[in-house]
């Protein structure tokens, strides 16, 4: 995404417009993306076949590749929900 977030309180204007109506999986591609090491997130479809294959199998919901050093690391990810809710209107009122 090419963002770049020097200014704390920039980010939190941010993350408050984007917790408004992103899922959570949206949400969680985006912090990764911003924390510099993650060189693709990429949302894996949904739509699974046969349906009884979900019996055995089931699709995450992301890709990603992270460069650690040099080394490239790719991860399945599975977002379940969002658990921890961050008081961001708080956080924009801090002297940071």
């Amino acid at each position: 995404m090419g963002w770049s977030f020097t200014d704390p309180l920039k980010l939190v204007q941010v993350l408050q417009r984007l917790n408004l109506g992103l899922s959570a999986e949206d949400e969680f591609s985006l912090l990764i993306s911003w924390m510099g090491r993650c060189k693709l997130v990429h949302k894996l479809d949904q739509d699974q076949s046969p349906p009884i294959s979900r019996e055995e199998y089931q699709v995450p919901d992301l890709f990603a590749v992270f460069q650690i050093g040099h080394q490239r690391i790719p991860v399945l990810i599975e977002v379940k929900n969002r658990r921890i809710e961050i008081p961001l209107v708080c956080l924009g009122s801090l002297n940071i």
